[in-house]
């Protein structure tokens, strides 16, 4: 049986604040001993990290504790957004095996930090890793040296290719231009950490999106590296202004931030259908060329729409997300959401409008997360990293639908 429970704490004294979060987390999940304990923790508190690490798995009965930094933390019905917090998830030793992992040189060598990851998961869960199904790595990587793709590579190499790859990439406030990952009381800058649990346990995995897209889908029909210069035959800056409108584009600074590119998460679709699809910044426009720039490679022929953040779009998109997770995993034993820096009261103009929204789909489900800098999850077999959106994940008892 899995047993687990979330708790945080808004404490300005960190010691204060982790035994706060870590107590309500042990005693919701009606545990005298965690086997594991999943931390996040704004930058506020770095400073006093040994003394929060220690007050940690003290709380928790000696529990292995793994997690990172964020710039904001959450639970069912409650965030914490510009202020210090602390959110905790207990897990009890029982029905469902798990192994944390850190590993560094991030930018460095990314493959080889997947491996690492891997390498580590696979020695603590041994057979277990690859029994009754692919297993679940929760991945908790530095946002601003992460690659993604060879990182996932690296990670597939180790643990399978048919590991599902979930998780939010580390953030801060902006005071330290580093994000932090941990594992107990070790902490490191430009590295990974995370859980790998080993397959066997029900799980759903869903995206809500914070964005509307602006008319159909279209193609990229010309483009050079990371430069779009036409779309659907036309000026790709022509087809950016006209999506934008004469309002916004007075300023391009102002348009390029307002108005992002949209990308079906599978090349085999066409359709932004809810959860589908990824979206990515334009980082430049060039009137003179006609061409807009992207932060990654365009793909002649990739199909691509327009798209507008709104906050309604984003309510609506999470709570039509929560709906079908609680109705394809109504026995949830607890969940993880990864919820993008640029949602929350950026978005909305006020906080805790995802917490809330979770809290009453999910009662008195254990939920906990992150205000990240990059979202994770697979859209059908593809992994993919995913910005402006939030990623929930659900698990249960083996054996359930």
């Amino acid at each position: 049986m899995i047993r687990a429970g979330a708790g945080i704490s808004g404490a300005p004294d960190s010691p204060t604040a982790a035994k706060a979060a870590v107590g309500a987390a042990m005693s919701s999940a009606g545990l005298e001993r965690a086997s594991l304990l999943l931390l996040f923790v704004t930058a506020e508190h770095l400073p006093n990290w040994p003394g929060v690490a220690a007050a940690a798995a003290e709380c928790a009965g000696g529990a292995r504790v793994v997690g990172c930094t964020g710039y904001g933390v959450l639970t069912a019905g409650e965030e914490i957004e510009g202020t210090p917090g602390i959110a905790a998830l207990a897990l009890g030793e029982e029905g469902l095996p798990a192994a944390p992992f850190l590993t560094g040189d991030l930018r460095e060598d990314p493959a080889e930090c997947g491996r690492e990851a891997g390498r580590q998961a696979r020695d603590v869960l041994g057979d277990a890793l690859d029994s009754d199904g692919p297993p679940l790595a929760v991945i908790l990587p530095d946002s601003y040296n992460l690659q993604a793709k060879p990182f996932f590579a690296g990670l597939h190499e180790t643990l399978g290719p048919e590991a599902v790859i979930v998780g939010g990439g580390a953030s801060e406030n902006g005071a330290l231009g580093r994000t932090f990952q941990f594992l107990d009381k070790r902490i490191e800058t430009n590295a990974v950490s995370g859980v790998v649990f080993a397959g066997g346990a029900a799980r759903f995995i869903g995206i809500s999106q914070a964005y509307q897209p602006v008319g159909e889908a279209r193609m990229i029909t010309r483009a050079e590296e990371n430069l779009i210069y036409e779309i659907s035959g036309r000026p790709a800056f022509e087809a950016f202004a006209k999506a934008a409108g004469p309002e916004l584009m007075e300023n391009h600074r102002r348009a390029a931030m307002s108005l992002f590119l949209g990308f079906p998460g599978d090349p085999d679709r066409t359709v932004l259908d809810h959860g589908n699809y990824i979206v990515r910044p334009v980082v430049g426009l060039d009137p003179e060329s006609g061409a807009i720039a992207l932060a990654e490679a365009a793909v002649v022929g990739q199909p691509v729409t327009f798209t507008r953040r709104e906050g309604g779009r984003a309510r609506t998109d999470l709570e039509n997300m929560l709906d079908k997770g609680m109705a394809r995993l109504a026995d949830a034993a607890f969940g993880l959401y990864f919820n993008c820096t640029g949602r929350g009261i950026s978005l909305y103009g006020e906080k805790g409008v995802d917490a809330e929204a979770i809290r009453r789909r999910v009662g008195g489900l254990p939920v906990v997360g992150f205000f990240t800098g990059a979202e994770f999850a697979p859209i059908g077999p593809i992994d993919h990293l995913h910005q402006y959106s939030g990623v929930l994940v659900l698990l249960g008892e083996r054996g359930s639908p």
